[in-house]
């Protein structure tokens, strides 16, 4: 009896392992939870699983897992839309595949079963079920000009990629609408093959293809200043990047200032009537033509010579260059410049020369050279020239010339008169007592005791004037500053001209447009209106001195108002502290509170476009 309920132990034990095992392998799908009430493996010997065909549940685009039955242990893989996603099956059978998301409705599935040595065994295909989404259609891509940066247009898919030159670009649609926009960072040129795709979950759409078009804009042409004879340099100016010139067949390309729009382009003397064509160049499209034809350049006159004899040392005439250079015997050369307002000239000769030599002269003016005058010496008769005599100035205090050696020289000026003698090498200076006002007259002659002299006669010409510029910075519009009485006042700041005039007190006070920043050069021209001389200074535009905040003792910070952006510098105890003002002229900048005691002299300065403002300088506790 013993060995028969033994015996029947045995048995149930078997039965309820057979009924445990059976039961998990025709489950398709059991959860994790039930298999905690599972025998443990320690009770029954392991054994080897035995194959179990795949089975997987219909997938649905409203499920992010995989979910059937396969053999225990081996693998189980699913590709969906191209995404490969793999699990280890359960010891019971159950494949649980984790797709981390949902796919839409209509989506390939692909599942395989794989035994330990990476084989496939099984293969299951099937769709996702649920609402397919409408097909991927190409892309509507709108036209892109060559002057554009961006591809625009619509499309059915979440996202978009445009290929150009090999070169991908991704954006995205918005939603409703389709709508989409890419940014492509740079221009193409015309013919630029553009490729747009729309994807969505690995989709690709049919491509839509455009190629770029070009855009008809208006270019301004350029401008060109006159050219003549004498120029060595054709300038303008144009609001394009290149700029062509056209002159004798020869073209030039030249790229104008960013900022001022001017360019140069340096050429060779061009005879009166050659035509200059100039056009501007833009994207690829140019504008209409400027034509400018060379104008006769500056045309400078032969010197007029006064005659000259063997007795005389002086050798005068008249030229409207700036210089006139003068040949005697075809060795000895000498230069003289001429009155700029009555063009005579005078030449202190070294020695006197015989009957017969050669004189030569030309004039030069701009660099122009005039043509050359000729003559020759002529003998001299022993007769008193009339004097030469220096411009004379409201500035000067001297009267000086040539005449005869060893004469003597009578001038009258105003009312006045004085008396002086001549060197042995015909040169006199007269002293004036005092200076004489403009257009005062002078009359001078010479005399031996015996002969005189014709009469030279003369007018005080305007000297330099000073012509004093009161300070600017750069928060003022009002420019200030002392001239001679009425002359005309014109400022010019870049190419903007401003005109005023000065009072009977020869003070000025010009009114700008606006102010300018700290750095900016302003040139002040004064003329004297009765002499025409004029007087020229350029000034430099300084930062405005810093406003303060109040100071109290004790303060850690000191806060004010300069220029945008400036460079602030406190000076306090010996110490300097710096800082950057904001973008509307703000600072604040740390100090040493211990510095700042009652009595404490703080000096604040600013730096503005590398120029440093005059100290604003507080007492603390004043």
């Amino acid at each position: 009896m013993k060995k028969k309920r033994k015996l029947l132990k045995w048995l149930l034990a078997i039965l309820i392992f057979l009924s445990v095992f059976w039961g998990g392998q025709g489950t398709q799908s059991v959860s994790a939870q039930s298999s905690d009430n599972a025998s443990p493996d320690f009770l029954f010997p392991p054994w080897k699983p035995s194959y179990k065909p795949l089975r997987i549940n219909p997938p649905s685009d409203q499920q992010s897992v995989i979910t059937g039955v396969a053999t225990p242990g081996w693998t189980a893989t699913a590709v969906v839309n191209g995404n490969i996603f793999s699990s280890k099956v359960d010891k019971w059978g159950n494949v649980y595949i984790n797709l981390g998301k949902t796919f839409p409705g209509g989506s390939e599935v692909i599942v395989y079963q794989l035994n330990p040595e990476g084989y496939i065994v099984d293969t299951i295909k099937t769709t996702m079920s649920g609402v397919a989404p409408p097909s991927l259609n190409a892309p509507m891509v709108n036209p892109v000009y060559t002057n554009e940066t961006t591809v625009r247009g619509f499309s059915n898919a979440p996202n978009v990629r445009v290929t150009i030159n090999g070169q991908n670009f991704y954006g995205s649609t918005t939603p409703g609408t389709g709508a989409f926009t890419l940014q492509l960072g740079r221009t193409y040129p015309v013919g630029t093959r553009i490729d747009v795709y729309g994807e969505r979950d690995g989709q690709v759409s049919p491509v839509s293809t455009i190629f770029v078009q070009q855009k008809n804009i208006y270019i301004e042409a350029p401008q060109l200043n006159p050219i003549n004879t004498t120029d060595n340099v054709l300038s303008g100016t144009s609001n394009a990047p290149i700029v062509e010139v056209e002159v004798q067949n020869t073209i030039f390309r030249v790229e104008p200032d960013a900022s001022t729009g001017k360019f140069s382009v340096k050429l060779w003397p061009l005879p009166v009537g050659t035509k200059v064509t100039a056009r501007a160049i833009k994207d690829g499209q140019t504008s209409s033509d400027t034509v400018v034809y060379v104008k006769q350049g500056i045309v400078v006159s032969p010197p007029q010579l006064n005659s000259l004899t063997s007795t005389e040392k002086v050798l005068t005439g008249e030229s409207d260059a700036d210089k006139v250079i003068v040949t005697l015997g075809g060795n000895q050369t000498y230069t003289a410049k001429p009155d700029p307002d009555t063009h005579k000239f005078s030449i202190q000769l070294d020695k006197t020369y015989p009957e017969g030599t050669l004189v030569s002269a030309y004039g030069i003016k701009s660099g122009v050279e005039s043509s050359t005058t000729t003559m020759y010496v002529t003998k001299g008769n022993i007769q008193l020239k009339a004097p030469l005599i220096n411009a004379v100035t409201t500035q000067d205090t001297t009267v000086s010339g040539t005449a005869d050696p060893n004469t003597t020289i009578k001038l009258n000026i105003s009312t006045d008169s004085y008396e002086a003698k001549v060197d042995a090498e015909g040169n006199f200076k007269v002293l004036l007592d005092h200076t004489y006002p403009v257009n005062s007259l002078i009359s001078v002659y010479s005399t031996d005791g015996q002969q005189k002299s014709l009469v030279t006669n003369a007018k005080v010409v305007q000297g330099s004037f000073k012509l004093g510029v009161n300070m600017i910075t750069d928060t003022d519009r009002i420019l200030t500053g002392m001239a001679l009485p009425n002359s005309k006042i014109k400022v010019q700041v870049g190419n903007r001209i401003y005109e005023g005039q000065a009072s009977t007190l020869g003070t000025f006070m010009i009114q700008m447009s606006q102010s300018y920043k700290a750095g900016q050069n302003i040139e002040i021209t004064a003329t004297d209106p009765a002499s025409g001389r004029t007087e020229s200074k350029v000034i430099i535009v300084y930062p405005e001195s810093p406003s303060i905040n109040t100071i109290l003792p004790g303060t850690s910070a000191v806060s004010g108002q300069a220029s945008p952006n400036a460079f602030v510098v406190v000076q306090i105890g010996g110490q300097n502290y710096s800082g950057l003002a904001n973008a509307a002229g703000y600072f604040f900048i740390a100090i040493n509170p211990n510095d700042a005691v009652v009595g404490a002299e703080i000096a604040v300065t600013q730096i503005s476009n590398n120029i440093e403002s005059l100290p604003t300088r507080v007492l603390i506790g004043s």
